[in-house]
């Protein structure tokens, strides 16, 4: 829900917010202010200190009233954001198109050099934020960029999937395909057009040895993306709900993990288990978080008692993945966070979603040899539902 509060103070029109500013409200908010707008103030000012939360969707408030004052000869400018919506704003780098300004200082001003914070740190401190409010974090497995805009819509982050890159980019099943410079490039798109979600990015083993797992992760944090997720399988590595996964030896893969950790610098690092062992896989998750990970996920889980005493066990946040027709049960998410869960990860829904609506609408079409009105959206709501850079 979110509150408006309109003042004129001299020739500026100052907007206060309250509330949360998201896929569910943004339009109508932005409908209203238009009214305003026609009276043609000289400045408008966002006063953002009752702002809660800020989604991408919320973000194309801010980008379409600049571009209405800009038209009009006028600016804007942002006051007062509390930490979480300023640390959106810091990602989305909208300070490049008009000023922010908090505690009477203005953030389009040089920073001394220790407040100074990279774009892809920044999202993961962002993410840390998140997980410290103690809710539990559903993260929606993405195939694509148009998946993962349909999705930011009604969820706060998403899940860059192997399983749904591999099918979507390459039309080959989750055992290996998929390498490093493709994910980073898929993230990175991501990133560009989700400016204020929390992304997930899976990056299997690693993609290699310890310089490639490296190098991966240091590059995906330069890039933007809030958090990575490295398994502890052996090569041939597949996706972890198949048969016929191993495991590397536990001081093999702390291997990769301290190489990794020692190349982020604030990047959200997930250590996971594949192990198949219930007892091996508890020892796996307290050894992985005991050497710095900042979160471990335990895969293919069928049972909430077991991840209840991991989650207990481990000291840090838990995540575990659901995905139809997968070895763990289809829990609520007021189940997960029950036992413990802090992250849940959705792994395919858009990609199982859009292979039966598919599959239904062209067998209607086959049937009717034309297109079926039924079941589908036109091109307004398909044009109006993409991301718009801001232009200039």
């Amino acid at each position: 829900m979110i509150q408006s509060q309109y003042k004129i103070v001299g020739e500026a029109l100052v907007v206060s917010l309250i509330g949360r500013l998201d896929a569910t409200t943004w339009e109508s908010f932005w409908n209203g202010l238009l009214l305003k707008l026609q009276d043609a103030p000289k400045k408008l000012i966002f006063d953002l200190a009752g702002l809660e939360y800020i989604s991408s969707a919320g973000m194309r408030v801010f980008l379409l009233a600049e571009r209405r004052m800009r038209e009009k000869g006028g600016s804007i400018e942002l006051r007062s954001p509390v930490e979480i919506v300023r640390r959106a704003l810091e990602i989305s780098q909208l300070q490049s198109l008009f000023p922010i300004i908090e505690s009477g200082r203005s953030k389009d001003k040089p920073k001394e050099p220790s407040e100074t914070r990279l774009y892809g740190h920044s999202a993961g401190d962002a993410f840390r934020d998140r997980l410290a409010t103690r809710r539990i974090l559903p993260l929606i497995g993405i195939y694509d960029v148009f998946s993962a805009q349909l999705a930011a819509k009604r969820f706060e982050g998403v899940f860059c999937s192997g399983f749904g890159y591999a099918a979507s980019q390459y039309g080959l099943p989750d055992i290996g395909y998929v390498n490093w410079h493709d994910i980073m490039d898929f993230a990175t798109r991501v990133r560009q057009v989700l400016p204020a979600t929390h992304i997930l990015v899976d990056v299997d083993d690693g993609f290699g040895e310890e310089p490639i797992a490296a190098n991966t992760v240091k590059n995906l944090e330069m890039n933007g993306v809030s958090a990575v997720m490295m398994e502890d399988q052996k090569r041939p590595r597949r996706c972890g709900h198949f048969e016929g996964k191993q495991v590397l030896g536990m001081e093999q893969y702390l291997v990769k993990l301290k190489a990794v950790l020692a190349a982020r610098k604030r990047l959200f690092v997930i250590a996971r288990t594949d192990a198949t062992d219930w007892n091996d896989g508890m020892k796996r998750a307290v050894l992985y978080a005991k050497a710095g990970a900042d979160a471990v996920m335990v895969e293919a889980v069928h049972d909430l008692k077991y991840v209840e005493e991991v989650a207990q066990a481990v000291k840090v946040p838990l995540m575990v993945n659901q995905i139809h027709g997968g070895k763990s049960p289809n829990w609520t998410l007021q189940e997960m966070e029950a036992a413990g869960v802090a992250i849940a990860i959705f792994s395919t829904p858009c990609l199982f979603a859009a292979q039966y609506a598919i599959e239904r609408y062209l067998d209607q079409m086959q049937k009717h040899h034309k297109l079926v009105g039924e079941n589908t959206v036109g091109m307004a709501e398909c044009v109006k539902m993409l991301y718009t850079p801001p232009m200039g």
